[in-house]
């Protein structure tokens, strides 16, 4: 089996920065969903946007797995901006049942993070309900980790700062 890892350098934190702060991932809501309901259009997605899997919003999903306020803010509004819609959550724990409510095509998760780890994370995905291809991201990788990462299922390992090109 052969594995590639990836290298991102550009500084993450000013591209969020540097945006215009405004997030698109609030610009089509449907009217009277509860988050997480059945309404009209079928189960909403956990911020309350349009329906999942409805013509109305058709961007790939991401799911955010990040424990620093500051880096899970500005990489939600960076991927909003690039058309995902994502769905943000401080820890794995919180993230674990929105594999199932949500439904990402992707997940992108940090590898240190109080309580459940990234890789542990990443495995109990791999092990657990559907799959979804999990991109995890540390600021303290070197290729031990990365290897593990790889091993636990990850489909990339990703270094910070983060390149958004």
């Amino acid at each position: 089996m052969t594995s590639s890892v990836r290298n991102s350098t550009v500084e993450g934190s000013t591209a969020g920065s540097a945006m215009s702060g405004s997030s698109t991932s609030g610009s089509a809501v449907a009217s009277g969903s509860v988050p997480g309901s059945m309404g009209a259009g079928g189960v909403t997605d956990p911020s309350g946007q349009v329906p999942i899997g409805t013509a109305r919003d058709q961007r790939p999903t991401l799911l955010l797995v990040e424990d620093d306020d500051e880096i899970r803010s500005s990489l939600e509004d960076v991927l909003s901006e690039l058309g995902y819609r994502v769905h943000a959550e401080p820890s794995a724990e919180a993230a674990l049942p929105m594999i199932h409510q949500f439904r990402p095509d992707a997940v992108v998760a940090d590898v240190r993070m109080p309580g459940l780890s990234g890789i542990e994370f990443c495995q109990r995905l791999t092990g657990d309900g559907p799959h979804v291809p999990v991109v995890l991201m540390t600021a303290f990788g070197d290729v031990e980790m990365a290897v593990e990462a790889l091993r636990a299922g990850a489909f990339d390992f990703i270094t910070k700062p983060i390149a958004i090109d």
